[in-house]
């Protein structure tokens, strides 16, 4: 019974979605740099005033900063862990 009132959405979706499909290949061709911050401001944007919280805001913003600007005590963790296996020569 909760998904009865959600079928008016799935039309809607294919309406929207079928015409805008050539657009989206079209997006991959914005640059790294214009793009991130275009990513990073809508997903700081949308949880906050959901939650009033800065709590939820801090821990997005960890989440995205810190595969981007890892510390120096987790630099050796983000190598390639074969180095591990692999007896020294």
């Amino acid at each position: 019974l909760a998904v009865l009132p959600f079928f008016h959405i799935y039309p809607i979706t294919l309406l929207l979605n079928l015409p805008l499909t050539p657009v989206f290949p079209h997006m991959l061709h914005i640059p790294y740099a214009y793009l991130y911050p275009i990513i990073l401001l809508t997903t700081v944007l949308a949880p906050f005033p959901l939650t009033n919280n800065l709590f939820t805001l801090s821990l997005l913003l960890l989440f995205h900063l810190l595969p981007r600007y890892p510390p120096p005590l987790l630099t050796p963790l983000t190598h390639h862990p074969a180095h591990l296996l692999t007896p020294p020569t």
